[in-house]
């Protein structure tokens, strides 16, 4: 059983012996740094939802309006 799921073998017993269905983890829950801006960066995503393609605003133009709005993070590709 160990071999097919491709889990340890003490995986497999604890779970034989807590008699559970499936296992179950803990949700995680990490702060990030857009946490903040979430609100109005979810508004700008809507907005450019319903936008033409042309219209919408760039990656590049979020970012350099989060920068202006105190974010310190910087842009990877």
């Amino acid at each position: 059983m160990a071999r097919r799921l491709d889990i340890s073998r003490n995986t497999v017993r604890r779970y034989i012996r807590s008699e559970a269905i499936e296992p179950s983890y803990p949700t995680r829950q990490s702060q990030s740094s857009l946490d903040e801006f979430a609100p109005r960066f979810s508004a700008w995503l809507s907005a450019a939802a319903v936008k033409s393609r042309k219209q919408r605003r760039t990656l590049k133009q979020m970012f350099l309006d989060l920068k202006e709005l105190g974010y310190e993070g910087r842009m990877t590709a």
